[in-house]
């Protein structure tokens, strides 16, 4: 059965009303003093039957045509014309971090919300429409469909973030979900703060695509309309802020950062550097119309935290305003030299503010909680268990024999992702001699001479790593060298675990592969190895571990994230933190694109609507004459 004809059944409503109208109102019993007056005027209008005379027809008639419109509502009619002009349309809402600036109320996000909303209450039976949000990545919203409630839906859920927008896959989708629909239209509500805006949102008519798609031109696009959220406004941003640590100073890190003036006019400003809420330094600013500022910071501190840089400046995006790093804490660590007493080794430890050295004639009994265990010369048969840093063997032990010497080895390859090997270069380093090792368990080599013998190896073993260096010390001049305190340091930094090497920051909406520390790998789930990752607000997605890599990203919000363990809860320190920021310029430039809005329905108030909507809001009009009409009756 059709909807229309099912619709129909409505109608038999019209009986029970005409019978109230018919229907005789029994009257109510009243004692009163004499029935004199009463029974002439009972005799003159005694009741003849059930039912009463037809009174009041023209109420009667607009009950009737009250209800006849409503039904006629219920089966939707369609007007001449209107079936075959349905339409599909695709509403792309813009919801990257340029969206989120405050020139319209709440903001632009809102505003085009707002808008994309009266849209969808301009649809007609039979119309569909899809919402795609723009940001990346792109997420459909809501899928083709007729209902309204759905794409309303959709439209309200949309989230805002802080990345950038990828306006051009959307746009990609949008053509596969019209897939040349002869009455297909996509809608952008943005402000157009993106690369190749003019371009991708220049009006076509419809005229023109189908044109364009006859003569088989790849170009040709299914016609755009957009409507602007927003117009140009000046900003002032952090556009680039990286930190890392100084190769010398293990106390010291270099902070890059980048300021950019997105308006035409001059602006003074101050930039503040905070560790752990305590200012570090405060640097005044006075940048042009369209000007930058990029500088290089020398800093140095032993604790770690969160190192946030926020220029005072009061805009409508103020999350571009403030950027964010984190420092690792530095742990100071005990190391045991062992060996013939090389001065340059020596004063390499000595020069680490974070090493507390301690010399020894013979290798002493060592556990993992001992620190670190440096040995110069001769090594025992068996290593102790714990870290172990070798250096210029003179013999060999369960690990690996020694064979002869290597005269002159040059550096053939060098494994230069190893956080061993960071900002460590070789090549131009002079080796007079060195040792030929063969490993007897398995070993990763990190440094290989050019016919292949291996020069700085790395091994597991129980209870830590060792870390194995097959050059003579004593003739060349690697203890001259910056790489070697580098070296050293680095050895450090990753034999401990204590992390201190620096993680960029990522910009919102990046996707980066990173290395996962052994201890926090090693909490996940011995079969898929899952990590949660929590954003600033406490939303968490779990993340998987392969090989030591996790994928990060694309990050939709700034501020502080959280790697776990997936089976973590509550507040720990046993995690990773990584620092997101929205260090977009094309984002930050809030300047209106050069061409105007295209769409003559902007606000969502004008436009056709289905012919229902006319029918009930006639039966509206109609309640209200019928109310008025017995309003003067009761008067009369």
């Amino acid at each position: 059965m059709s909807i229309v004809s099912s619709s129909l059944y409505w109608l038999l409503l019209a009986i029970p009303v005409v019978g109230f109208y018919l229907l005789k109102v029994r009257l109510r019993r009243v004692p009163v003093s004499t029935l004199m007056f009463w029974e002439s005027v009972y005799n003159e209008k005694q009741p003849r039957s059930l039912w009463r005379q037809l009174r009041n027809v023209g109420s009667l008639l607009l009950q009737l045509l009250f209800l006849v419109l409503i039904v006629a509502g219920l089966c939707d009619p369609q007007l001449a014309g209107e079936t075959r002009e349905r339409t599909r349309t695709v509403l792309i809402i813009d919801n990257s971090g340029s969206m989120s600036a405050t020139d319209v109320v709440p903001n632009r996000l809102g505003e085009a919300k707002r808008r994309a909303l009266g849209l969808v209450g301009q649809m007609r039976s039979g119309d569909e429409m899809a919402v795609i949000a723009a940001a990346a990545p792109v997420r459909m919203a809501c899928g083709l469909t007729e209902h309204p409630g759905s794409v309303q839906q959709g439209v309200s859920e949309i989230p805002e973030t802080d990345g950038p927008n990828a306006m051009k896959v959307a746009f990609e989708t949008a053509e596969r979900l019209l897939n040349g629909h002869p009455r297909g239209r996509v809608i952008v509500l943005s402000d157009g703060c993106f690369p190749g805006s003019e371009e991708l949102l220049r009006h076509k008519t419809a005229e023109g695509a189908e044109a364009g798609r006859t003569a088989g031109h790849e170009a040709a696009k299914t016609p755009r309309e957009w409507i602007r959220v927003g117009e140009g406004q000046p900003n002032v941003a952090i556009t680039r802020f990286q930190v890392r640590r100084s190769v010398m100073d293990p106390l010291g890190f270099q902070v890059f950062c980048e300021v950019s003036n997105f308006g035409t006019s001059p602006v003074q400003t101050n930039l503040e550097l905070n560790l752990r809420d305590e200012l570090l330094d405060v640097i005044p600013l006075k940048l042009e119309g369209g000007g930058k500022w990029s500088q290089t910071l020398e800093k140095a501190a032993e604790r770690g935290g969160e190192l946030r840089a926020r220029i005072e400046h009061r805009d409508v995006m103020p999350v571009d305003n403030v950027a964010r790093a984190v420092l690792p804490e530095r742990v100071r660590q005990k190391v045991t030299l062992v060996g013939r007493g090389n001065v340059f080794l020596q004063r390499v430890f000595e020069a680490n503010e974070l090493v507390e050295l301690t010399q020894a004639d013979e290798v002493p009994a060592q556990d993992s909680t001992r620190g670190l265990l440096v040995i110069h010369g001769r090594v025992p048969s068996e290593l102790p268990a714990g870290n172990v840093l070798v250096l210029q063997p003179e013999t060999g032990c369960s690990l690996w024999e020694l064979g002869e010497r290597l005269d002159r080895p040059l550096v053939g390859k060098e494994d230069k992702d190893s956080p061993l090997l960071a900002n460590v270069r070789l090549e131009n380093v002079l080796m007079p001699e060195a040792r030929l090792v063969r490993p007897s368990v398995p070993a990763k080599v990190l440094v290989e001479s050019a016919s292949g013998e291996p020069l700085l190896l790395l091994f597991e073993h129980a209870g830590g790593k060792v870390v194995l260096l097959t050059v003579n010390l004593e003739r060349g001049d690697l203890t001259l060298r910056t790489a070697f305190p580098i070296l050293v340091a680095n050895v450090l930094s990753w034999l401990e675990g204590t992390g201190g090497e620096l993680r960029e920051s990522l910009a919102a909406g990046e996707v980066r592969q990173i290395s996962v520390p052994d201890w926090l790998a090693a909490s996940g789930s011995s079969e898929s190895k899952l990590l949660r990752l929590e954003s600033p607000r406490g939303v968490a997605q779990d993340v998987i571990v392969l090989r030591g890599k996790a994928t990060i990203g694309p990050l939709s919000e700034t501020g502080i994230w959280k790697l776990r363990a997936a089976n973590q809860t509550g507040e720990s320190s046993n995690s990773m933190l990584l620092a997101c920021n929205a260090t977009n310029a094309e984002e930050s430039n809030l300047s209106a694109p050069t061409i105007a809005s295209n769409q003559s329905h902007a606000d969502g108030t004008a436009g056709d609507r289905s012919t229902w909507f006319y029918l009930v809001l006639l039966a509206w009009i109609l309640t209200g004459l019928e109310w008025a009409l017995h309003q003067r009756r009761v008067v009369a």
